[in-house]
């Protein structure tokens, strides 16, 4: 449901602060992310957040 309401706005930010922390890094190794799949809300802003950073 998340991916296709509100999500893609919530998407942007959260990659937004991905990016502003990756830049202050001087090496980095990746990036780890936890959520929660119990609810399809939850899955579908994960699955869109991922989507955004593999672009």
């Amino acid at each position: 449901m998340a991916y296709y309401t509100e999500g893609p706005e919530i998407a942007d930010r959260i990659t937004e602060a991905i990016r502003r922390e990756a830049e202050g890094c001087s090496n980095l190794q990746g990036i780890q992310l936890t959520y929660d799949l119990s609810t399809s809300a939850e899955g579908g802003l994960g699955s869109l957040t991922l989507d955004r950073l593999r672009e």
